[in-house]
């Protein structure tokens, strides 16, 4: 089960927190101001799915903003900005609604569809928060101690996070597909060099990198397959741009298939009880 549910897994989410660390607890019906802004150390129900975020501290960080509340989570694999236009007047815990955009940092793909994009959030009273973001590539849910009681709510750090909410927008996916086909159109152009020359080669480099980058892991890892086969007749086998290529195919191979293996073990059906 993707949630938390018993006791002792919600006592595990402070286990890498110390005690001295801890916000001090503020009382049940206090205006969120002042009490809600800071940093919590979150653990995530996809806290161990992917093995180089292996003993990374999620985190969400909040602060307020006029009217709104406004944050940024990260997860290691996932990042991004939340956004709840719904101010609560005291810390009880009703859950409050947000919307979410971000990125998926092993193939780069951006979310910024706030229809599906959504979640709940909800304070307990005493530096606990818990949630769940819905529309990532599963139901993702969390649990948080507050452990920098630092204020947030200030201009300069709205505005960051206003500008990172707007990057991840449709905008900036046409323009990423904008820049991968004038890629794509100058390696074709390019065909007209010889096979082994410098530019030609860089240039399906790159545009191996921007697929990959695109999510179209198929594409990088057989244009790049090409550009490492050049590189190995070329060049020795100490040359830093050959190990640079080899080392990026054997890196796009690796999360591809570990990629392949999350996508099935999401589609294995459940026992019934």
């Amino acid at each position: 089960d993707a949630s938390f549910n018993s006791h002792d897994e919600e006592r595990g989410v402070f286990e890498s927190v110390k005690q001295e660390d801890a916000c001090p607890s503020y009382p049940q019906g206090s205006d969120l101001v002042g009490v809600v802004n800071g940093m919590y150390n979150v653990r995530t129900s996809i806290n161990s799915e992917w093995d180089e975020y292996d003993g990374h501290q999620s985190t969400i960080t909040l602060t307020f903003h006029g009217d709104e509340l406004w944050g940024s989570y990260d997860f290691g694999m996932f990042n991004g900005v939340i956004r709840m236009t719904e101010r609560r007047r005291d810390s009880s815990d009703d859950t409050v609604d947000f919307q979410w955009r971000g990125i998926e940092n092993s193939e780069h793909i951006i979310s910024y569809n706030d229809s599906r994009q959504t979640g709940q959030i909800a304070f307990d009273g005493g530096g606990v928060v818990s949630g769940t973001f819905h529309g990532m590539y599963r139901e993702v849910s969390f649990q948080g101690l507050r452990v920098d009681c630092r204020q947030t709510g200030d201009e300069q750090t709205y505005s960051t996070l206003h500008r990172e909410w707007d990057s991840y927008s449709e905008e900036a996916f046409e323009i990423a597909q904008e820049a991968l086909e004038q890629l794509e159109h100058v390696v074709r152009v390019q065909e007209r060099l010889a096979e082994d020359h410098p530019s030609r080669v860089a240039s399906q480099h790159a545009l191996a990198s921007a697929y990959q980058a695109n999510g179209q892991i198929a594409q990088a890892v057989e244009l790049l397959k090409h550009v490492v086969a050049i590189k190995q007749r070329m060049l020795r086998v100490d040359d830093p741009s050959r190990i640079a290529s080899e080392n990026n195919l054997a890196l796009i191979r690796r999360r591809g298939i570990r990629h392949g293996k999350k996508i099935k073990l999401l589609l294995k059906p459940r026992k019934t009880q």
